[in-house]
């Protein structure tokens, strides 16, 4: 007897479903017939429109960027001259590699300058000295040109008193003898200002002026060979970091030094393509740090980019995507707020409200 009952109590569970079933869409039908009919009655008060507003991801930066700083060339550490934290100046050493070989081949060619500096002095009075010897050759030419016409205005005399039987014909012999060599001396000085004539002063003055630029150049590799071996700061700024110590060796990987330049503090943030259209130059941003609660800045969105790209940097973080196209903005403090660190992880809601501008 009790099995009868348990079996036919089975039996009547489909039918009571189907009729709870039956129930329940009648209520909710009426319900909602009873909701509709209410609100063509009475729409009543209007919902408030909600802020529409955009999220994304950022990091605190300079403008510009941070810059990753290395020597040239490869070589090892001497010494290292700087500390991490602190402030330079734009041209100051932060690192310095061996350099006595540079400091050789600098040496070497400034010594190379000094010589061709003086064969260049050399040739400059080399020049004027030529110029003398010309005047003075000139000076002998019209001195022989002199002599030969005093000769000859003898010889003629000569064969006057001749041929009044005065004079010996053998006198006159002599006399045609000198007026001969004297001629012969006024060529031979005429030949000599043309030997100089063949020696272009202005040559050997250009010949040496290629010398010294040739020096000098060697002079410039030298000074630029021996500035590769130093890590300089490239303007006033902040070292960040410093990965490197005295007998290290460096060569093409990492930058051992990171440095950030004395401009404003910014925040780099990646907006999802999705929403790009929806953050123009001039919106109220709201930064608050990605990992610390209570910390909340303002600013502006400053610029925005022209090209949708992969972010930036792609960081291996949970619920972070790398494989998305992102519109990088650009937003500037507000002045006045604590202070942010290059590199925070920021998070910024960016709303429709622009800013206020100043006329």
């Amino acid at each position: 007897m009790p099995l009868k009952s348990s079996m036919d109590r089975l039996r009547q569970i489909p039918s009571l479903m189907a009729i709870g079933a039956a129930l329940f869409f009648i209520t909710w039908l009426t319900a909602g017939t009873l909701a509709t009919a209410r609100s063509d009655r009475d729409p009543g008060p209007a919902s408030p429109p909600q802020d529409r507003h955009v999220v994304g991801f950022g990091h605190v930066d300079v403008e510009g960027g941070t810059v990753p700083l290395s020597a040239a060339i490869p070589g090892q550490i001497e010494e290292v001259l700087v500390k991490e934290g602190e402030r330079v100046r734009a041209g100051q050493v932060l690192a310095r590699l061996k350099n006595n070989q540079a400091v050789a081949q600098l040496a070497e060619a400034e010594a190379a300058v000094e010589h061709a500096e003086i064969e260049r002095r050399q040739a400059d009075r080399s020049a004027e000295e030529q110029s003398i010897r010309r005047k003075l050759q000139e000076q002998a030419i019209r001195t022989a040109e002199n002599r030969v016409r005093a000769g000859n205005r003898e010889v003629s005399q000569l064969q006057t008193l001749a041929g009044d039987d005065v004079v010996p014909a053998e006198r006159v012999k002599t006399g045609r003898d000198i007026a001969t060599n004297l001629q012969s001396a006024l060529e031979a000085e005429q030949l000599k200002l043309r030997q100089l004539d063949l020696v272009d002063s202005r040559e050997t003055v250009q010949l040496a002026e290629l010398a010294l630029r040739l020096a000098r150049a060697k002079r410039d590799q030298a000074e630029d060979y021996l500035d590769r071996h130093s890590i300089v700061a490239p303007a006033d700024g902040l070292v960040l970091r410093v990965m490197l110590s005295a007998g290290q060796m460096t060569g093409p990987g990492p930058a051992p030094i990171w440095f950030a330049p004395d401009r404003p503090r910014v925040i780099r943030c990646e907006i999802d393509q999705a929403f790009a259209d929806r953050v123009v130059k001039g919106r109220v941003a709201q930064i608050v740090d990605d990992r610390a609660v209570g910390q909340q800045w303002t600013g502006v969105v400053s610029r925005c980019g022209d090209w949708i790209a992969p972010r930036r940097s792609m960081l291996d973080e949970p619920f972070q995507r790398n494989d998305v196209r992102t519109l990088e903005c650009v937003i500037t403090l507000d002045p006045g707020q604590a202070e942010v660190r290059i590199g925070q992880r920021m998070r910024v809601v960016i709303t429709e409200l622009m800013a206020a501008t100043t006329p």
